[in-house]
């Protein structure tokens, strides 16, 4: 018969081999996502019924079983010109909105962006929502979710889902973000400037958009400076 302190420390050790083995089955790196504030789905609730229910009728569409998939945060670029050419990009976005996709089942059929309010108990405002045409709606993000599940550095730590916006440069893109690294997955349109649902560094990004924008801005001050000849009497 084994001593008391035998059969604890065989217990032990059997409950650490099973955790070992265990382990990666319960958890696993991905794709997470935000919390976002407790009041949101009650104002995407109220602008879904108000907005997007009798959307849906006109076109013939059914409201029957429409959902909310899990919001996530819409960034959108503060930067400056010299700001992108230096390579200040992620650091420059600020978080403009939540976004809460509207599903019926397992089928993307909008989505609601609430401006971002952290005043406790305030209802998120309305920002703007995305409509299906006709009866199909496509959601690029969808397809970026896809192929991100797949990116190697995704299996191996986690990274916050996240929206970004950079305009005057029209591009749009998903951003992982993870406690080391972050990842951005074009949206089309690209206009031929990048791969869609390729994963890219901040810094190539930057490389790719920044003098793309120097030479717009060259541009615009070309022509400003023809106009302003031009009325000059």
């Amino acid at each position: 018969m084994n001593p008391p302190k035998m059969k604890s420390k065989l217990v032990l050790w059997l409950a650490l081999v099973l955790s070992a083995i265990l382990w990666p089955l319960v958890s696993s790196a991905g794709i997470v996502y935000p919390q976002a504030p407790a009041a949101g789905e009650k104002a995407a609730l109220k602008y879904r019924l108000g907005v997007f229910d009798g959307f849906f009728r006109s076109f013939g569409i059914s409201t029957d079983g429409l959902t909310f998939g899990r919001p996530f945060g819409v960034y959108v670029y503060r930067g400056t010109l010299t700001n992108l050419l230096s390579g200040q990009l992620l650091s420059l976005a600020d978080q403009y909105a939540w976004r809460y996709p509207v599903m019926q089942g397992t089928n993307d059929m909008g989505a609601i962006d609430l401006k971002s309010d952290q005043t406790p108990g305030k209802y998120l405002t309305y920002a703007e929502g995305s409509f299906p045409s006709q009866r199909h709606y496509d959601d690029p993000t969808v397809e970026a979710l896809r192929a991100a599940e797949r990116f190697p550095r995704v299996q191996r730590q986690d990274y916050e889902f996240r929206y970004l916006n950079m305009e005057p440069e029209h591009f749009t893109a998903v951003w992982l973000h993870g406690q080391t690294d972050d990842i951005l997955i074009p949206l089309p349109p690209t206009y031929g400037r990048m791969n869609a649902w390729q994963p890219y560094s901040a810094k190539q990004i930057a490389a790719i958009l920044g003098p793309e924008a120097q030479k717009e801005s060259a541009m615009w001050a070309k022509l400003f400076s023809q106009q302003k000849k031009l009325n000059q009497p």
